[in-house]
């Protein structure tokens, strides 16, 4: 959750025509970090929230399983908890994905496969956008998931998203906005390794927090 900050404002101002351009691949493993910020934002079950996100993801594409630390504040009325710290890992060979949030371990069956490209494949190029003096290739969907427009400014040889942004598509005025930082083809495997709360996770339906990071979103539509 995998979208922006008020420097959005700014991504509009240059705009200037482009070729459709070629995007790199990463078919072996790269992460990066990452920082939301989201108000009245629709998340998990159409719940408005209103939260800060911080962490990094790893990606291992060769054998699709993805790894994300998360650290979230959010401020809610709707009885969930208003911090939550910890981890998802999710393995595409048995379509498992474990969450681990403040020492709890639970257990989805999920399967979404691991991209090699940081670019979602459900939006289309549109122009690029100035950034300083910068020029970035921005993508655009106008429904990305059902619930949400999205605009991504992409370096234009990489692909890397510089920063990305999800907006409510319904009546409610709301949006999070993400920046990606420190990518990195090298990763440490041991990431992978899940921590001893998941020797007896817990399952899913027990699980009533927030786990609605822009990365969360972008893996599944991915």
């Amino acid at each position: 959750m995998f979208r922006y900050t008020i420097a959005c404002l700014f991504l509009f101002a240059a705009l200037a025509s482009a070729q459709n351009p070629i995007c790199a691949t990463y078919n072996n493993t790269y992460g990066y970090g990452y920082n939301t910020v989201a108000f009245n934002f629709v998340g998990r079950h159409n719940h408005l929230e209103s939260f800060a996100e911080s962490g990094g993801v790893v990606n291992d594409f060769v054998n699709q399983r993805s790894a994300v630390f998360y650290r979230i504040q959010f401020n809610n009325t709707d009885n969930m908890p208003i911090f939550e710290e910890g981890m998802e890992v999710h393995f595409g060979n048995n379509n498992t994905n474990y969450l681990i949030t403040n020492g709890v371990c639970f257990l989805f069956s999920a399967y979404f496969p691991i991209p090699n490209t940081m670019v979602p494949p459900n939006t289309k190029f549109s122009n690029q956008v100035t950034i300083g003096s910068q020029k970035y290739n921005s993508y655009t969907s106008p429904f990305f998931d059902g619930v949400h427009s999205y605009f991504g400014a992409f370096e234009q040889s990489t692909c890397i998203p510089i920063n990305q942004r999800l907006s409510n598509v319904d009546y409610t005025l709301g949006e999070a906005h993400t920046s990606i930082f420190d990518f990195s083809t090298t990763i440490d495997s041991n990431v992978f390794n899940l921590p001893p709360p998941c020797e007896h996770p817990i399952h899913n339906r027990e699980y009533t927090g927030v786990r609605t990071h822009m990365n969360y979103y972008l893996n599944r539509e991915l």
